[in-house]
């Protein structure tokens, strides 16, 4: 694995450990009600949809399941 690659799945990784823990303990009408969190959630999610763009095609191709 690439350095870069290295890199960028350490901090996805980073991004869902904190997504957890946002929501741990949270029911779905709680976690509805509070705005702050949804906030947090959609930030951290839009990270990992932006650093999930830039891995190599190379660590694609060797971990895609065709």
């Amino acid at each position: 694995m690439k350095s870069k690659d290295k890199i960028l799945i350490t901090k996805i990784l980073k991004y869902i450990e904190e997504l957890q823990e946002f929501i741990d303990g949270y029911s779905y009408l709680e976690f509805e009600q509070d705005k702050k969190t949804i906030s947090a959630c959609v930030f951290h999610l839009s990270q990992i949809g932006e650093l999930s763009g830039r891995v190599s095609d190379e660590l694609i191709k060797e971990n895609s399941r065709n």
